[in-house]
């Protein structure tokens, strides 16, 4: 049960873009289980691409798999409130940049039991020039977001290149199983086009985005307990995107 399974955690690690107040140290879970809050910022949630921005939530998964190897279990949390930066603003733009976000909370496990997501190796992808296409600048009411209409139409010029997908997924080509980040429709839309997938085939990162929106890091994590919940089969991918522009991606193979 969930009981024991706290019981069992030796180690937390969270992602959120709004931990500026995140509490530092250790916080105990349960009896006999020190825990460690590694906080993570920005959006989207995983590794350092190029150094720039980049999405911590996979990081941390990555992170999380290394510390299995030496027998830990680890918990995986995002926690996103994107409601708390909305604020008044002058021009038309920044309101229409926040009104793509929404709240959510997901947490995952990653230990060496032998069910679920088993993972694999992490890429990472930062896109030339495009610094500007995503932002977060501090401003008198709290941060303040640009949002580039550039954003889907770089993503799928960018994805389409030979050499970008062999950097992702090898010689193989995109796996069947496909854990998009639900970014938006047009970024969904510009995933789908470049890969020359079909339209099933992100199906699952669709139907969070119609019931959610984007919750920043946490979606990667609806969409994976979706597809956990289907009962998906085979090899797969997860991939978010952030600021950067970077994409962050983690294999796996669901059995």
């Amino acid at each position: 049960g969930l009981g024991q399974v706290v019981q069992s955690m030796t180690k937390m690690v969270g992602s959120s873009c709004r931990d500026g107040g995140a509490p530092r140290g250790s916080i105990c879970l349960a009896p006999c289980s020190p825990t460690t809050w590694l906080p993570a910022s920005s959006t989207g949630a995983a590794i350092r691409a190029a150094k720039r921005w980049y999405s911590p939530l996979i990081d941390w998964v990555l992170k999380a798999r290394v510390a299995v190897l030496a027998g830990a279990v680890v918990l995986v949390v995002s926690v996103e409130l994107s409601t708390l930066h909305l604020s008044l603003a002058d021009a038309p733009e920044p309101l229409l940049a926040m009104l793509q976000f929404s709240d959510g909370a997901a947490a995952g496990i990653v230990s060496a039991a032998p069910h679920g997501l088993e993972l694999g190796e992490g890429r990472s992808l930062a896109l030339d020039d495009s610094e500007e296409l995503i932002r977060w600048d501090i401003g008198d009411k709290g941060f303040e977001m640009t949002l580039s209409g550039e954003v889907p139409g770089r993503l799928r010029e960018t994805l389409a290149k030979p050499d970008v997908q062999r950097g992702l997924f090898g010689d193989a080509g995109a796996p069947p199983l496909l854990a998009v980040h639900a970014g938006g429709r047009s970024v969904l839309d510009a995933v789908e086009h470049a890969l020359e997938v079909p339209p099933e085939a992100l199906a699952d990162s669709r139907a969070v985005l119609a019931r959610f929106g984007n919750m920043s890091s946490a979606t990667i994590l609806f969409v994976l307990a979706d597809m956990m919940a289907r009962g998906v089969a085979g090899e797969g991918i997860a991939i978010a995107f952030g600021p950067g522009l970077a994409a962050e991606a983690i294999r796996f193979t669901a059995s």
